[in-house]
């Protein structure tokens, strides 16, 4: 019972107001004629109106975000282009995340801090998983899966999802057979021919 109501407080607190921002996002994001400004319009508008010339406006095909190294503010095709409600709103969003990085905001340091190790260990789990296999075959011994699930859970700590990654992440558990096939022919087999190749010689004599 205990286990219930902390997954339906988990639920209250954080999910359900996921969802209640992306439902008001999706039903005023809809074309509005009466804006004048675009999203990408609106951004660039503001950032100039605070003297932040330097910072970019910039179209991309993933989320919305503002990227702090590369002084860009990157919204999404419809929210770039898009004369909506939602567009204006979320353009807004983003350059308050350029002003915070502007005023030097220990916040946004830190989340960009975390966001350069996530990375950090993106890279290593990738470096490990590779490695794996052959690190297997070295030992001799099915080790190579237990590395690669300890680099698939480094992976997962900066929620690396893609594709790619999945595809990658597949390898130890394909190779971790591979020290089994790979390995030397047993003893039998070995002595096997020679056993073949006396045997005339034997019945000769």
């Amino acid at each position: 019972m205990p286990s219930i109501l902390l997954a339906v407080l988990f639920l209250a607190l954080f999910v359900a107001p996921q969802l209640w921002v992306l439902t008001v996002m999706r039903r005023h994001a809809g074309h509005n004629p009466g804006l004048t400004w675009t999203g990408g319009a609106f951004a660039r508008f503001l950032l100039d109106h605070m003297k932040l010339n330097e910072v970019k406006v910039e179209e991309t095909d993933r989320s919305d975000h503002y990227h702090p190294l590369a002084k860009a503010v990157r919204l999404s095709s419809e929210n770039f282009h898009g004369r909506s409600l939602t567009a204006i709103v979320v353009a807004a969003h983003e350059v308050g995340h350029a002003m915070q990085d502007a005023t030097d905001y220990a916040p946004l340091r830190t989340r960009t801090r975390l966001a350069d190790i996530a990375q950090y260990v993106h890279v290593a789990g990738t470096l490990f998983i590779a490695a794996s296999p052959a690190i297997a075959v070295i030992v001799r011994h099915p080790a190579g899966l237990l590395i690669g699930a300890g680099a698939a859970a480094l992976m997962n700590l900066d929620g690396d999802t893609s594709p790619k990654a999945a595809k990658v992440g597949r390898c130890p558990a394909a190779t971790s057979k591979s020290p089994r096939s790979a390995g030397s022919i047993p003893r039998g087999n070995r002595t096997a021919p020679a056993s073949r190749s006396s045997s005339p010689s034997a019945s000769s004599r």
